[in-house]
This record gives structure tokens, C-alpha cells and sequence, in this order.
């Protein structure tokens, strides 16, 4: 529908600010009293020519609307299909920020997992050596207690453990 007055933004304008007028549950004589509050002053009945496209806004008076109706002046000026895209746009903006954190907090704590691996490897390596050397000590204390039990053997000392 055209009017007079500029056409489909004006239309928009006129169905959105109908819209969300009613969705507070205001009536068009209480927008009229707020807006009056704020500027020059505002009758019902222009309210009512606004909403019915047969009455052109000022870029002033849109801006007082969207404060009287609680909105941001570009949701009076966009249609509902451009709502729904915004919204849409908001939500997967939401979306992507959530994602983003928690793809963050896994790297945070990927980056804690590595270096608790890092710290057990090591301390693996570690415990690998001390008993490679316990080992190797072992085999040389068994030797010298072999050699030295032969030795008594042969000696015939009474009371030494024979070899086993």
C-alpha cells in the first residue's frame, strides 16, 4: 500500500509503531501524553493518522515513538520479515560467542592437559632411570654376595650361607 506520504517506510513505520503500541497495551491518547512530555506537544488523533499512514513522522517525532514505545528507532523502520532476519542475525552472533568461549576454555584446558602430560612423561622418564640404576646395582650386589659366598665355600667358613 502507498500513500501520500512516501510510501512502504512510512507504511512500515505506521503498521510497527500500531504494533508496538498495542503489544505494551498502551492506547494511542497515552503515547500521545509521553510523547508531548518530550517535545512539542502530541494529540490522540495524530497518533491515529500516524499509525494509519495519513500522517508523515519527522525524523524527531520517530525518535521520541521509539522511546515512548521502548524500541530502537531502526525496529519502527524495519519490517517483520527484517526483524526476523535481525533477530536471526542476533542469535547466531549470540551463538558464535558462546562457541568462541568455549572453543577457548578447550583450548585453556588442552593447553593444561599438555603440560600435565609433559610433567608425568618426565616424571616417567625419571622413574625409568632410578629403576634401570636400582637394577643395576642389584645385579652387582647379588655378584659381590655370589663371589663373596663362593670365596667362604671354598674357605669352609662355618656359619656363611652357601650359595644359591
Amino acid at each position: 500500500m502507498r500513500d501520500r506520504y512516501g510510501g512502504e517506510p512510512e507504511r512500515i513505520l505506521a503498521a510497527q509503531a500500531r504494533a508496538y503500541r498495542e503489544k505494551l497495551g498502551m492506547t494511542q491518547a497515552e503515547v500521545a501524553r509521553e510523547m508531548s512530555a518530550r517535545g512539542p506537544a502530541m494529540r490522540q488523533s495524530t497518533i491515529a493518522k500516524i499509525e494509519g499512514g495519513q500522517r508523515p513522522v519527522r525524523v524527531n517525532e520517530a525518535v521520541m515513538l521509539a522511546a515512548v514505545l521502548r524500541v530502537p528507532l531502526a525496529d519502527l523502520l524495519a519490517g517483520p520479515g527484517q526483524q526476523d532476519r535481525g533477530d536471526a542475525l542476533a542469535a547466531a552472533r549470540d551463538e558464535e560467542r558462546e562457541m568462541l568461549g568455549q572453543l577457548l576454555q578447550a583450548g585453556r584446558r588442552f593447553e593444561e592437559h599438555r603440560a600435565a602430560h609433559a610433567y608425568a612423561e618426565q616424571a616417567m622418564h625419571e622413574a625409568a632411570a632410578h629403576v634401570e640404576l636400582a637394577q643395576a646395582r642389584y645385579a652387582e650386589a647379588r655378584a659381590r654376595a655370589g663371589a663373596l659366598a663362593a670365596a667362604a665355600n671354598e674357605e669352609g667358613e662355618p656359619g656363611v650361607a652357601r650359595g644359591r
